[in-house]
């Protein structure tokens, strides 16, 4: 689990890794929606050119209110019953 720390109002870009190459959405939660904000940022990057490779996808997190959170990206197929998501990353997050 990777840690940030955030100020009041601050940001933090991060980049996670999509598989939507594979027929794979990302997909994040988050345990206490409250303290931040999180943001998709436009564009992709692909972090190598063959097919079905992995994209880079840039998200940008804001701290709204002081406290802790937990953030976890995922990947799912939602239109595929009972798919077992498979997890990408996994962020705890304090605002001051």
């Amino acid at each position: 689990m990777k840690s940030i720390d955030l100020v009041l109002n601050g940001e933090k870009d991060i980049t996670v890794h999509g598989k939507g190459a594979m027929g794979l959405v990302l997909n994040y939660e988050c345990d206490n929606p409250g303290i931040v904000a999180i943001k998709g940022k436009d564009g992709i990057i692909p972090d190598d050119h063959s097919i079905g490779g992995e994209v880079s996808m840039p998200y940008t997190i804001k701290g709204i209110a002081k406290g802790k959170t937990k953030i976890t990206f995922y990947h799912t197929r939602p239109w595929v019953k009972d798919f077992q998501r498979i997890l990408e990353d996994e962020y705890m997050v304090e605002v001051k």
